[in-house]
């Protein structure tokens, strides 16, 4: 019975604290939430507690959904409105359809790791009931059955499920409401590689690569900012602080450090919009 235990307290650690954080981290009511991913089963933790606490030192749940981990520069999608989780399950799993990959999960119903196993949270993903068909990626795959140069990033935005997907530098945005997808016309755009969406001033926003941030609407996205030279999404994680409205970022090279993360915050991270 003790080796079990062993063996389990094992598998619980190296779930939660052998990954690092993916795409972004929120604070909201002086809480942190972030996601990890599982090197093995692609399956994702969403990681709490209080901003005056380490980071993944909090309660760790078992989220059900992932990503591919062949592309470390597509990072998991997600978005946390109340006690809704959106997310898009990317994962590379023989039963996970990449066509009913937008889950709506409830924070409420998330299970602590010590009570359920990788498999099991797998399979909860393929069989939880999906927000809406993923329209948005059955566009891109008909117009190229290749997946390299694709990325995108949704979040819930004034009743609407947003979702913008580039592929190959075109660009669609997408909007789900009243049960329907509306979508723009084809932008041809300059990206490279990765970008992420963040609300701002009731607006919709959006960060590119390159740091530069554009206005987005059904008509496409407009420049509102250019990067700042050197920035690379890819090597940092975001910080968007729903309690100041500000969006920053942590350099990865600094994540690791054991400090309370309002300190971390306030000592290594940088604003990029307020």
């Amino acid at each position: 019975m003790n080796k079990l235990f062993l063996i389990l307290a094992l598998f619980v650690s190296a779930v939660l604290f052998g990954q690092g954080i993916d795409r972004k981290i929120i604070i909201e009511d002086d809480q942190y939430y972030c996601v990890t991913i599982d090197e093995r089963y692609q399956i994702g933790t969403l990681h709490t507690a209080s901003i005056q606490d380490t980071l993944l030192h909090g309660k760790a749940l078992a989220l059900p959904a992932g990503r591919s981990l062949l592309s470390e520069d597509r990072p998991l999608s997600w978005d946390l409105r109340d006690t809704n989780i959106y997310a898009v399950s990317f994962m590379d799993h023989p039963m996970n359809d990449r066509n009913e990959a937008i889950k709506l999960l409830s924070l409420n119903q998330l299970k602590s790791w010590e009570s359920t196993r990788p498999e099991e949270v797998i399979m909860h993903s393929v069989d939880h009931n999906m927000l809406v068909y993923n329209d948005p990626y059955k566009n891109v795959i008909s117009r190229s059955k290749f997946l390299d140069g694709f990325y995108f990033d949704a979040l819930f935005f004034n009743g609407a499920y947003w979702m913008l997907t580039c592929h190959n530098n075109e660009l669609f945005c997408w909007k789900y409401e009243n049960d329907t997808w509306q979508s723009s016309e084809l932008q041809k755009v300059n990206f490279e590689g990765n970008f992420s969406l963040f609300i701002e001033d009731n607006a919709l926003m959006l960060l590119s690569k390159s740091g530069s941030i554009y206005r987005v609407s059904m008509e496409g996205i407009q420049l509102e900012k250019e990067g700042e030279k050197g920035f690379d999404l890819n090597k940092v994680i975001l910080v968007e602080n729903r309690d100041t409205g500000s969006l920053s970022y942590l350099d990865k090279v600094h994540m690791d450090k054991e400090m309370p993360f309002k300190a971390l915050l306030n000592e290594f991270g940088k604003i990029i919009y307020k």
